[in-house]
């Protein structure tokens, strides 16, 4: 019988969701297509950067900075009210101080990209 459990060093969870309370709707829809997906037939067994296996909450206690650290990647749900969440910003501020930058990933589902920095340029001209 194989272990569910991780080997030290490796990644409990391949993803971790982090989602503005107001977007919960997305982050919940987001959890559901990344568990169902099922690898094509023709990657099965070949080597990958990303996966599948979600968690999420809304506190940012030692149970997210354990999620957070034990994860592959982080995936933000981008918007407008994400943009103003602090909890989303220390998830992502906790996750690159942990050398995950690089494996952070934006799925925007309001908003422009960069729209508060454009606000900013022009409020300053």
């Amino acid at each position: 019988m194989q272990s569910a459990l991780p080997s030290p060093g490796e990644p409990r969870y391949q993803a971790f969701i982090s989602y503005s309370h107001s977007d919960r709707q997305w982050g919940e829809r987001l959890h559901r297509w990344l568990e169902s997906y099922r690898i094509p037939e023709r990657l099965v067994g070949t080597m990958g950067k990303h996966g599948a296996r979600v968690p999420s909450s809304s506190d940012l206690g030692q149970e997210i900075k354990t999620a957070l650290a034990g994860s592959r990647t982080l995936i933000v749900v981008c918007s407008p009210r994400s943009a103003r969440s602090e909890w989303v910003e220390e998830e992502i501020f906790q996750f690159k101080r942990l050398g995950g930058e690089e494996r952070t990933f934006g799925l925007i589902v309001e908003g422009e990209p960069f729209a508060s920095e454009d606000s900013e340029a022009q409020g300053s001209r």
